[in-house]
């Protein structure tokens, strides 16, 4: 069950605010309508888009002693099961009902079209070094052997399937939007090879 928390303020005070459990904690279950404070039980993360934000929030969670079902404190700026905060909804609908703007346009009134742009590859000096020992780590190694590696290789190496390896040598696959690394591909007759780009 989801209760709709009315916070006012910007997102980054929010995260500050719920590291707190007993800030906001209900003083009864909303489902059971047990009398007594309920049990922090951690956080879940969801999407969000709002005018300066586009990334995932933390959610708090509480459990109920005596039914044993869980609650979760939403914040009132991010509606249950939408991706888009109250506010860009809200620009959004001024533009198209009251003023008239094609989608686009509207859109582009809720500052949606920003926040939406595809993110640009992270910059390999920016980039981030996947963990010693992961599997991340390993695909890369055997990417940067002399004359690369196959599809698979890779695959019989991690154990993944065929769209689960592609996924990640792709353009817009985690080596190069967290790592910054351009992978290349060579047929050579019927054997591709994928490498990394010097």
């Amino acid at each position: 069950m989801q209760i709709l928390h009315s916070f006012s303020g910007s997102i980054q005070e929010y995260e500050e605010e719920i590291a707190d459990p007993r800030r906001y904690r209900p003083d009864r279950c909303p489902q059971c309508q047990a009398a007594h404070e309920l049990i922090a039980h951690g956080f879940y993360r969801r999407t969000l888009v709002d005018r300066t934000f586009d990334g995932s929030i933390r959610v708090r969670r509480y459990l109920c002693r005596s039914c044993k079902r869980t609650v979760s404190l939403l914040p009132q700026f991010a509606l249950p099961y939408l991706r888009f905060g109250i506010t860009v909804i809200a620009l959004f609908l001024i533009a198209r009902l009251l003023r008239g703007h094609t989608l686009g346009a509207a859109a582009a009134a809720a500052a949606l079209s920003d926040t939406r742009a595809k993110k640009a590859p992270v910059a390999a000096s920016s980039a981030s070094a996947p963990r010693e020992g992961s599997k991340t780590r390993q695909v890369i190694a055997m990417l940067q052997r002399e004359g690369g590696t196959t599809l698979e290789e890779i695959m019989t190496a991690m154990g993944w399937q065929k769209h689960t390896t592609r996924a990640m040598l792709s353009a817009g696959g985690s080596l190069t939007k967290n790592h910054g690394l351009v992978i290349t591909s060579e047929k050579v007759g019927d054997k591709r090879t994928y490498s990394i780009k010097a």
